[in-house]
């Protein structure tokens, strides 16, 4: 049986699709008796208006997404890339997408966020957005409970990506990746290039952070099976400088270094230095970024594989999971999930890489705004 809509409604009732439209909305200018002819004819048939029908006549929803890093060609354009897209389908839905690009904005492992970038972020929260995606929060707990506070004010709910610091009881949703998985999977990988004994070192953004905690604890433990020497792990808090200097300190400090899991978005920095050497060869790298650049190193086999964290796809998934519980008040079940570890070589990297000058790419570009 086809679906009961407002037309079949309207046309048992003997009106307009717009009357039909008023009625079940509730809103003024209709007479009681029409109402409840349309009330009791949509009863009869069942009908239960659409979300898409419900949207139509409510206002609109604004979702703001946020990259605040230096790597944005790396790791920042997917994230928007993913959210743009989430946005051009729920535009029926009246939900409208801000991608705001903060480039010079400290690491969200900061302690401490500068006096411009609390007043940016102040200003996001007072522009009248509905919800927000990757809203970084400082260490410090005077700005941290100055932001939380500013949230609960204006009603916003927060979602999460990739990792970064969450504010207890305001996040409704978060997605992951499976650091874990991608740090067992580098240690096999290099253990397969080097054999047993191999000397590796580790580049990771912050240690403690839990997100990138994982992606060492997997390395480590599959070290019980893959007999590798792990010589040091190295912190560059996502900062582009301190990636190239702790590649420079590895080579000096670690010469008999041959094994490289870069498990943060800093890889361009760290393959520049190695490069640098007068037999890069003589490196094996596993990365977890991708971008255009990316693909020299791969041919060149100095870097044996990526495992990406699939930033478009956590990005387009946390959009519209949010989006769906600020239209519905319906809470995500689960609240957090994690997308699986996706590693790309040679033979699969076109299929993951856009070109620089595609369309999709220029489209976000036009739309980010920078702070």
């Amino acid at each position: 049986m086809e679906k009961p809509s407002i037309y079949t409604i309207a046309e048992m009732a003997g009106v307009s699709t717009a009357t039909v439209s008023r009625a079940l909305s509730g809103k003024g200018g209709i007479r009681p008796d029409t109402r409840q002819r349309i009330l009791d004819v949509a009863a009869q048939l069942n009908y239960r208006p659409s979300q898409l029908a419900r949207r139509l006549s409510a206002s609109d929803i604004t979702i703001g997404v946020l990259y605040s890093g230096q790597q944005l060609e790396e790791f920042g354009l997917e994230i928007f890339r993913g959210a743009y897209d989430a946005g051009q389908e729920l535009a029926d839905y009246r939900v409208k997408i801000r991608l705001i690009y903060m480039p010079d904005m400290p690491s969200v492992y900061s302690l401490e966020f500068s006096d411009h970038y609390m007043e940016c972020l102040t200003n996001i929260l007072d522009s009248g957005v509905n919800g927000l995606v990757n809203f970084p929060f400082p260490g410090n707990p005077r700005q941290r409970d100055l932001l939380t506070e500013q949230l609960r004010r204006n009603n916003v709910a927060l979602a999460q990506l990739i990792g970064g610091r969450l504010v207890q009881g305001e996040n409704v949703f978060s997605y992951h990746s499976d650091t874990y998985t991608a740090g067992a999977l580098a240690a096999e990988i290099l253990w397969n290039a080097l054999g047993d004994h191999g000397k590796v070192c580790i580049f990771t953004t912050l240690k403690e952070s839990p997100i990138h905690a994982e992606g060492i604890r997997g390395f480590r433990e599959a070290l019980e099976k893959y007999p590798l020497d792990l010589s040091a792990i190295y912190e560059n808090q996502d900062d582009t400088h301190m990636a190239y200097y702790t590649a420079d300190a590895m080579l000096r400090n670690q010469p008999e270094t041959r094994g490289v899991f870069v498990g943060s978005a800093n890889s361009r920095r760290v393959l520049q230095r190695l490069c640098e050497e007068e037999h890069p060869e003589k490196f094996c790298v596993v990365a977890s970024d991708l971008y255009p650049e990316m693909r020299q190193y791969i041919r060149r086999r100095l870097v044996r594989a990526t495992i990406v964290q699939s930033q478009y796809t956590q990005s387009y998934e946390t959009v519209k999971t949010l989006a769906h519980y600020l239209i519905t008040n319906e809470a995500p079940v689960p609240d957090m999930r994690r997308v699986r570890p996706q590693i790309v070589m040679q033979g699969n990297m076109d299929q993951h890489l856009i070109p620089s000058d595609d369309p999709r790419l220029q489209a976000v570009r036009a739309a980010m705004e920078v702070y």
